[in-house]
C-alpha cells in the first residue's frame, strides 16, 4: 500500500500570496506577515511541504507553459538539436534525455528540458510561434514572486526587509545572474514496475543557488526528505507552487534555512507512470559575482565563501554527460 502523500496526510504549509504583496511597500512589516514568516521558518526546520497559492499565475498561463514543452517534445531530434544547451551558451537551451545525470548513482534518468536564461535569448519561436511572448509574461510574474519571498525570507530571520535584494539584483539577466526558467517533460514509463528499479525521472539532489519554485500538471513522482528521515511523495495542488530551498542560501544563512533534498521517482501506480508528467521549475540564484558567506557564522563553524557564477558552472559541468 502506498503511503499517503504530504498534501494528503497535511504535512505541509500553505502560504496565501495575497498576504504578501504589501510587503515591498512597508517599512516594517505587519503582524500578519510577521506569524506567515514566522510559520514558513518553522514549515522548513519541519521539513513540511512549502506551497504557495494566489501567486498570480492563472491555471491558463501556466497551461500555456506545459504546451510550450509538448509541443517542443514533439519536434523531430535535428529541430531540437539546434537548440542544444551546451558549455558556450551557459546551458541555455535544450537539454534532451538522458544527457544530464544530477546524482551520480548510476540510474537512468528519463526527462527532457529546456533552460531559459535571460530575456532575448536564442528560443524556437520559429516553430512555436508563442514560445518568447508565453515565457516573458510568466517570467516578469515570477520575478515579483521572487524578490516578495525574498523580503519574507529576511523577516523569518529577523532581518532587514532588503537583506536579500542585493544579492538578486540582476535576476534574468543572463549577463550577470544565472537565474533559470525550466520546463520539463518526464515521458511515460511503459514497463512493469519490476523492470525500473535502474531508471529514474530525476536523481536525488538539493538545488544550487537560493530557492527554487515548484509546479506541475500532476502528481508525477516528486519526492522530499520529511522530518521523519524518510523519502515522501510531496502531492499536488493543483495551481499551487511548491518552494524548494537551495544550498546558497543555506550558506547564506549559515544553515539557518537548510537546502531541500529532493527527487522525482517512477511512481508504482500503473495509471501514473504511464502519463507524462510536466513542470515549470524557476531557479532563482544570486548575481554571479556575489560572494556567498554566512551571514550569522559560529566560533564552531567552518566559513566558506562561495562566488555563485563560480559555483554553479562547477556545478552544472559536474551533472552534464
Amino acid at each position: 500500500m502506498t503511503k499517503p502523500t504530504l498534501v494528503e496526510s497535511n504535512e505541509i504549509f500553505i502560504i496565501d500570496y495575497n498576504k504578501l504583496v504589501n510587503i515591498k511597500h512597508e517599512i516594517e512589516p505587519n503582524n500578519e506577515v510577521k506569524k506567515i514568516a514566522k510559520d514558513l521558518r518553522e514549515a522548513f526546520q519541519y521539513k513540511k511541504a512549502v506551497f504557495l497559492v494566489n501567486h498570480t499565475i492563472s491555471k491558463e498561463d501556466e497551461n500555456k507553459v506545459y504546451s510550450l514543452i509538448r509541443k517542443f517534445s514533439a519536434l523531430p531530434n535535428p529541430i531540437k538539436e539546434k537548440y542544444k544547451s551546451i558549455i558556450n551558451t551557459g546551458y541555455h537551451g535544450y537539454t534532451s534525455q538522458q544527457s544530464e545525470r544530477i546524482n551520480k548513482d548510476g540510474l537512468i534518468e528519463f526527462k527532457e528540458s529546456y533552460n531559459i536564461i535571460g530575456y532575448n535569448r536564442y528560443l524556437p519561436d520559429e516553430e512555436i510561434s508563442e514560445f518568447s511572448k508565453t515565457i516573458n509574461t510568466i517570467t516578469e510574474k515570477l520575478l515579483n514572486i521572487s524578490n516578495i519571498l525574498l523580503q519574507l525570507f529576511a523577516i523569518s530571520l529577523e532581518l532587514s526587509l532588503d537583506s536579500f535584494l542585493p544579492y538578486h539584483e540582476n535576476m534574468f539577466d543572463h549577463l550577470l545572474n544565472r537565474t533559470t526558467f525550466r520546463i520539463l517533460n518526464y515521458p511515460p514509463v511503459n514497463r512493469p514496475s519490476s523492470h525500473f528499479s535502474d531508471i529514474i525521472r530525476c536523481g536525488e539532489h538539493t538545488d544550487y543557488g537560493t530557492f527554487s519554485l515548484i509546479m506541475q500538471d500532476s502528481e508525477g513522482g516528486l519526492e522530499i526528505v520529511a522530518s521523519d528521515g524518510k523519502w515522501r511523495r510531496v502531492g499536488h495542488i493543483p495551481g499551487a507552487m511548491l518552494i524548494l530551498t537551495a544550498f546558497l542560501f543555506e550558506v547564506l544563512t549559515s544553515g539557518k534555512y537548510k537546502a531541500t533534498l529532493h527527487r522525482v521517482i517512477v511512481p508504482e501506480e500503473e495509471e501514473v507512470r504511464n502519463k507524462s508528467r510536466n513542470s515549470i521549475a524557476f531557479f532563482v540564484t544570486s548575481d554571479e559575482k556575489s560572494v556567498i558567506k554566512p551571514l550569522f557564522p559560529t566560533p564552531e563553524m567552518e566559513v566558506k565563501e562561495y562566488i555563485t557564477g563560480e559555483y554553479l558552472m562547477e556545478k552544472l559541468n559536474e551533472i552534464k554527460l
